[in-house]
């Protein structure tokens, strides 16, 4: 459900002012939805909290760049990937560490397999065990629908190498959930 209804002119033109109980509504609207993009792109719960301070910042400090053409949540949106992949590119060194197979049935935890929030949740960590830049391209390409030209230009890779990780981060996937079921 969009929040974006809470956001009218004038609460956008006091954002843009810089108002500080509007900032604060904003953030408090918004937090719990960007939390989980951040969470997406991070590895832990810390670094998504980090991230999204970043992010909030950067919307408050951009926000009168932003025309009122298209959806304000959507350009909030995109504002908080980008913030997050800017922390990923600074943290290059750590992009690729190997996941442990044999650990990963062991900790996922399914204590009502249908319930939709458990079986998310057990997506969501199955992803966070992927090696950062391969969890970075999944996400990109199918949680926020990127093609693989704006992921190569985003990470600043070329695009077969984001292609070749995209293909690693499915097979990843696909072997850990078998592996999962299994167990």
């Amino acid at each position: 459900m969009s929040l974006e209804k809470h956001i009218n002119k004038k609460f956008l033109k006091s954002l843009q002012k810089g108002d500080r109980m509007a900032q604060k509504k904003l953030f408090e609207l918004y937090k719990v939805k960007f939390y989980g993009v951040c969470r997406l792109y991070s590895k832990t719960k810390e670094d998504a909290e980090d991230q999204l301070q970043e992010g909030f910042i950067k919307i408050f400090k951009d926000i009168a760049k932003f025309k009122g053409q298209g959806s304000i949540e959507g350009w909030m949106r995109r504002v908080m990937v980008n913030c997050c992949l800017m922390h990923i590119r600074s943290n290059k060194n750590k992009l690729s560490t190997e996941i442990d197979l044999d650990s990963i049935a062991d900790a996922i935890e399914i204590k009502h397999p249908n319930l939709e929030k458990d079986r998310a949740n057990a997506v969501l960590y199955l992803i966070q065990q992927l090696p950062l830049i391969n969890q970075t391209i999944f996400n990109l390409r199918v949680m926020d629908g990127y093609k693989f030209n704006e992921i190569a230009k985003q990470l600043e890779l070329k695009e077969s190498t984001v292609r070749s990780h995209f293909l690693r981060a499915r097979k990843k996937l696909q072997v850990m959930l078998n592996k999962s079921l299994i167990e």
